[in-house]
């Protein structure tokens, strides 16, 4: 299955009632990890660039400066970290 973004029409209005709580809203899980998936692919793409453009640079093959390379770095350890925390949060449906 492709992975898909969670679209408003696929979230349940459920009736049924939990404690005292009022209704709530459901989502399928599997709906939940094909959403969840896509993020993480878009995190992945995005990495993938990022790496691509750090081998150019440190390979000689492109020029650029301490600072833009700094700045790639730290794209490059923000995005592993948010992939990370998403996955943590949504380790119940992956």
């Amino acid at each position: 299955m492709k992975p898909e973004p969670l679209a408003k029409e696929k979230i349940i209005k459920s009736k049924v009632t939990l404690g005292d709580k009022k209704p709530t809203e459901l989502c399928i899980k599997a709906d939940v990890k094909s959403a969840v998936d896509l993020v993480l692919k878009e995190i992945e793409k995005k990495e993938n660039e990022v790496n691509r453009e750090l081998s150019e640079i440190l390979d000689g093959k492109k020029k650029d400066t301490a600072v833009n390379r700094g700045a790639l770095y730290g794209w490059g350890e923000a995005l592993f970290w948010v992939k990370q925390k998403i996955k943590k949060a949504f380790e119940g449906v992956m």
